[in-house]
């Protein structure tokens, strides 16, 4: 299995002193290559191979950052945030985002971290919007 990975992301992913990448390794009985970087793109390509497409699949679940952009409307930004960005610090907390930061140029919070922790905290702030 093949994929990117953002340039900026491929240091948190690999762990420091390899220790993210040579657990999944170990975990899931996989090999992980990481490729050069393309400029043109601003990527890294990951490539996952081993035994069972599951366990590779699995190890790509638990490996791969991505990063996305939640916009906001002006008068939620305060709401979302909360005093001292306590709402949104507490909503990266529970869902062990790597990072929740508010961009202030687009007006978007951007949210980093592994597929599912995005999505759980995309679900947060989508709740708290809605509150």
């Amino acid at each position: 299995e093949t994929f990117s990975v953002d340039q900026l992301l491929v240091g948190k992913m690999i762990g420091k002193k390899g220790e993210n990448i040579n657990r999944v390794r170990e975990k899931y009985s996989v090999e992980i290559n990481i490729q050069d970087y393309d400029a043109a793109r601003d990527t890294t390509t990951v490539t996952i191979t081993g035994e069972s497409a599951e366990d590779v699949a699995r190890a790509r679940d638990e490996i791969e950052l991505i990063r996305d952009k939640v916009e906001l409307k002006a008068e939620q930004v305060g709401w979302i945030l909360g005093k001292g960005y306590q709402n949104i610090s507490e909503i990266a907390r529970k869902t062990e985002l790597n990072y929740a930061r508010f961009e202030d140029s687009e007006n978007c919070l951007e949210l980093c971290g592994l597929k599912h922790q995005v999505e759980d905290a995309r679900m947060l702030i989508q709740a708290h919007m809605e509150y």
